[in-house]
């Protein structure tokens, strides 16, 4: 009997809230499910088994990358599909990337790379890079090193790198950087002493300073987040991951600006760090957007927007390039940023056509719904603009998070003549009975009577 031709390979502990919807994402193209389980007290066995999948047990020996391999060794495809519990694999034609799987010359150091989006529970994009999730299947030669945030490459010192073909439309979700999750599961219990423990084996690694800078911050630990980031932007290196396009130190300049826009401390180093950035790389969308705003934050205005500027060029001339790409993602935020700085600097006719951009590319499940919306609305009341309104208080009523105070402002200050504004709070109660059953929705039925 011949060999499969893709099997999904995943090692997991304690999975058992996450783990049937990542099996399901990659039923439909994978040929056989491999969990490799580590200790797990749940049920995350019964999940896997019930699903299909072939289960084996691994002793945890504090070394992601020992746990990683034996899923590899488990696995009997000629290619093999990474992904972990908290992650899921999406797309429309998922089944595609199967067209790419024909051993080269170069097989086993042949791969895809997919897009990974790391996101809020919400789907909120909080960050996305590249990896190579998928690739040829022979642990003896292609494996995983490092305890902690694994590195796939040959074992040989004189190995040959992986030839990865870019695929983009699969890709791959990663929850586990929400806040709740992270909070929650204790992840850091685990991996960060192997973050430590590798820095001090390697301190001059950008790539351990990078990981613990973003752990602290995950943490919440803010000024040691800001401490290793600082060491690691003044060592003046540009160093590239995984080849995954990610540069160390742009993440790093980012996530200081970030840090400082977020705490109000650290603000002038993080400033300093962007501009030397900058002038070593003016083509990083990232930096710029971060940049602009924590000028925003600062009260520079007029700086920021020019910054917004720089990163609208950038993105457009970035190609592929990953570096905080969220905003390619999502260039809509920076649209979104452009117009809270315009409505600093009373700009409103501008700042009213960026939220009206924003409001048609924003997606339903994103963040900042309740802050965009009320601005729209203001800002349509301020123009006189009443045409627009009724769709947005529609919007805003249809949302659970979004207070309705504006709804009783507009029938107070503009939303048109005395039976038109009826007429729009009738509609407006028919759709929401959150707003039916405000004590406030009387008074304004009985005043507009």
């Amino acid at each position: 009997m011949s060999a499969p031709l893709l099997s999904l390979a995943m090692m997991v502990k304690n999975e058992e809230d996450f783990l049937e919807d990542a099996l399901r994402s990659a039923m439909s193209f994978c040929d056989e499910l491999v969990v490799v389980d580590t200790g797990s007290t749940d049920r995350t066995v019964q999940i896997a088994r019930d699903l299909g999948a072939r289960v084996s047990h691994f002793a945890w020996c504090d070394d992601f990358s020992a746990a990683r391999n034996e899923t590899l060794r488990q696995s009997r495809g000629r290619f093999v599909a990474v992904l972990d519990a908290d992650e899921r694999f999406r797309g429309k034609r998922p089944a595609e990337v199967r067209s790419l799987l024909v051993p080269g010359p170069a097989f086993p150091f042949e791969g895809v790379s997919l897009p990974v989006i790391n996101t809020t529970l919400e789907g909120d994009v909080i960050s996305t890079f590249r990896s190579v999730r998928i690739f040829g299947n022979d642990p003896s030669r292609l494996a995983y090193v490092g305890r902690v945030h694994n590195q796939l490459r040959a074992l040989a010192d004189d190995g040959p790198k992986i030839q990865a073909r870019l695929h983009d439309t699969l890709e791959v979700v990663h929850l586990g950087y929400d806040a709740r999750i992270y909070r929650d599961r204790k992840k850091a219990e685990r991996s960060l002493p192997l973050i430590e423990a590798s820095m001090r084996d390697e301190p001059k690694n950008l790539r351990w300073r990078y990981y613990l800078g973003r752990e602290y911050a995950l943490l919440g630990r803010h000024d040691e987040a800001a401490a290793q980031f600082l060491a690691g932007v003044t060592m003046g290196e540009t160093t590239r991951l995984n080849g995954g396009g990610i540069d160390l130190l742009a993440e790093m300049t980012a996530g200081l600006l970030d840090l400082a826009r977020q705490t109000g401390a650290h603000a002038a180093e993080a400033l300093d760090a962007a501009h030397t950035y900058l002038r070593h790389d003016a083509g990083e969308p990232g930096v710029w957007f971060a940049l602009a705003r924590l000028l925003r934050r600062e009260r520079c205005v007029p700086d920021a927007l020019r910054c917004l500027d720089a990163a609208e060029a950038a993105l457009r001339v970035s190609g592929e390039r990953f570096n905080y790409s969220t905003l390619r993602q999502a260039p809509w935020r920076i649209t979104e940023e452009r117009g809270h700085a315009l409505v600093a600097t009373d700009r409103l006719r501008e700042a009213a056509e960026a939220f009206a951009t924003v409001l048609r590319a924003k997606p339903d499940d994103d963040t900042g719904w309740p802050e965009l919306l009320n601005l729209a609305c203001g800002l349509a009341l301020d123009l006189g603009q009443a045409d627009r309104l009724p769709g947005l208080l529609e919007r805003l009523v249809r949302r659970d998070d979004t207070p309705l105070d504006m709804v009783f402002v507009a029938c107070e200050h503009g939303a048109g003549a005395k039976a038109q504004t009826r007429a729009l709070l009738e509609k407006l109660v028919s759709i929401s009975a959150r707003l039916a059953a405000d004590p406030r929705t009387a008074g304004w039925r009985a005043r507009l009577a």
